[in-house]
């Protein structure tokens, strides 16, 4: 989700609520430094750049204010200028499904966490982690059980949690501990899938028997 502001409207405003609280001579050195390291783009303020923005000028803030309330009401304000008008998902975007059957649902199943990503305002490199997990376990449900159901949602939460289910009936996982434990090798090559995911994700449960299938709930903190 784009920002419907320019970078410029938000400086203005950022540098009225910085000024109640910094010296001015400094004000624009550390919303500068700010913006520079948060906004790759100053054509597009993403909702990702707005949170990163807020993260480091609450950062700068910090350092020049020993005041705890003063610091708290300040970066109150800083993020009623940054996200207070952005607005809320639509519940719609917060659940999606991808019928997984050939190797171009992995590729939907990819562009869908993408953009769920980008409209929590996820930053890039969690965005590609997860991208990479919905990849591993769309590509497995491909090549051992010819068929299954991914189920991404959006929990509420501070922060937000991103839950993945995939579901098959498949022929199920004969040895999950060497799966889980990078020890596995199928015939094609693969097998890390799953302990790459147990690896980045929070929290994995992994329900699986022969001849009866595989369920994975695996989630995320999206912060």
């Amino acid at each position: 989700m784009e920002d419907v502001r320019t970078l410029d409207e938000l400086s203005k405003k950022l540098t009225l609520v910085l000024s109640d609280y910094l010296s001015q001579v400094i004000v624009p050195a550390v919303l500068r430094t700010a913006v520079r390291r948060a906004v790759p783009d100053p054509k597009v303020v993403t909702m990702a750049d707005r949170k990163n923005l807020l993260q480091q000028l609450q950062r700068s803030v910090n350092l020049y204010m020993a005041n705890r309330t003063a610091f708290e009401k300040c970066s109150q304000q800083l993020e009623d200028v940054l996200l207070g008008d952005l607005p809320a998902p639509r519940p719609e975007d917060r659940l999606r499904t991808v019928q997984v059957k050939i190797d171009a649902d992995i590729v939907t199943a990819r562009a869908v966490v993408r953009d769920m990503c980008r409209t929590e305002g996820v930053a890039r490199a969690l965005e590609v982690t997860l991208a990479t997990v919905i990849s591993e376990l769309a590509r497995n449900i491909v090549l051992y059980a010819g068929s299954g159901v991914l189920t991404l949602t959006v929990l509420e939460g501070k922060p937000s949690v991103l839950q993945i289910q995939s579901i098959d009936s498949g022929p199920g996982i004969r040895d999950l501990a060497s799966v889980l434990d990078g020890s596995y090798r199928s015939k094609t090559g693969m097998g890390l899938g799953l302990a790459y995911v147990r690896k980045v994700m929070d929290e994995v449960v992994i329900d699986s028997s022969p001849g009866k299938g595989t369920s994975i709930t695996a989630r995320k903190r999206l912060d």
